[in-house]
């Protein structure tokens, strides 16, 4: 009975150790894999804090944007209120500005057909004429504008040269006509 007793309680120690080895590989098993989702989480939760920080940072920007946004849209406002009595005048009398204006426009138009009309106007305009046409004035003036020899010297070249290129204009009959030495001069 003692041998079978020793039997039983050496094969209920032997049973005990392989327990204990296999329940210590167990937790060794699940330490290190408690361990290593330690680190995971540890990370994470560094990660979370970082995003947390730089959403904080963006939140307090974006505050700081719509407290400016918000004194801007004031201070438009306010500008605006004190613009609008003027805006107010100009939008209930514009129609009457516009007419106003061609009025004036036409007033403006019918002075100056009227003073484009007087002697005055017309000799100080026929005198700068003259003026622009330098030393060929007289020559101009004398005879016409249109004129051969006027058209000539405005343009620097020989009358016989000018109508040779021009050759119905006046006094182009006289200058090509090759009667005498003298009209050839």
């Amino acid at each position: 009975m003692l041998v079978f007793i020793a039997g039983e309680t050496k094969a209920e120690k032997e049973n005990a150790i392989e327990n204990e080895q296999a329940n210590q590989m167990a937790y060794e098993s699940e330490m290190q894999a408690l361990t290593a989702s330690e680190t995971t989480l540890l990370e994470n939760i560094d990660t979370y804090k970082l995003d947390l920080a730089n959403q904080e940072k963006q939140l307090e920007e974006t505050k700081e944007d719509l407290n400016t946004t918000v004194a801007e849209h004031a201070a438009i406002v306010k500008y605006l209120a004190e613009i609008e009595p003027g805006c107010e005048f100009i939008k209930a009398n514009y129609e009457t500005r516009k007419q106003n204006r061609e009025a004036e426009i036409s007033a403006l138009k019918e002075a100056s057909s009227l003073l484009m009309g007087t002697p005055a106007y017309k000799l100080a305009e026929a005198k700068a004429a003259r003026a622009a046409q330098g030393d060929c004035g007289p020559t101009c003036e004398e005879l016409g504008d249109d004129h051969a020899k006027c058209q000539a010297c405005l343009e620097g070249v020989t009358v016989f040269g000018y109508c040779s290129q021009n050759e119905g204009a006046p006094g182009c009959a006289e200058a090509t006509a090759t009667g005498s030495a003298a009209a050839l001069d």
